[in-house]
């Protein structure tokens, strides 16, 4: 919850965050953390992980949604698939329904009303190009020329 909360914020800082230098982003970090608590192991992850892929996240995202562009998006959308197409192609350990799922509810809980389907659309494409060989090892924009 608290990377969801970090790159949420950071959607609102930054139109472009990938180039900013790991010790900007640890300093990011450390300001948006609330409370005192540090970030758990799997929520660093996440977190740096999507800042460091964010351009290829955004290939897949804007290659699969349909009739949308990245910026015309709602900001909780966004942030939620850009950690769900992390996860899927990042964190083999999670399996795909579980990371789909897992945004379907933080969707639930964040997004719009028609939030949940959007998002559930998206990854749901996503995963089962993933499965069918257009993987990691294709640039999405790539992939879709061939």
């Amino acid at each position: 919850m608290k990377a969801v909360q970090l790159l949420f914020q950071l959607n609102f800082t930054y139109k472009d965050y990938a180039p900013l230098l790991p010790r900007e982003r640890e300093a990011l970090t450390q300001l948006y953390i609330f409370g005192r608590e540090e970030l758990d192991p799997y929520a660093k992850r996440i977190y740096y992980g999507v800042i460091e892929q964010l351009d290829e996240l955004d290939q897949w995202i804007s290659r699969f949604a349909e009739h949308w562009k990245i910026d015309r998006m709602a900001k909780v959308d966004l942030t939620l698939l850009r950690l769900g197409v992390y996860e899927l192609f990042y964190c083999p350990d999670v399996p795909t329904a579980s990371v789909i799922n897992e945004a379907i509810e933080l969707a639930k809980m964040f997004g719009e009303e028609d939030s949940p389907a959007f998002i559930n659309g998206i990854l749901d494409k996503i995963s089962k190009s993933r499965d069918s060989g257009g993987g990691m090892q294709m640039e999405p924009a790539l992939a879709e020329s061939s």
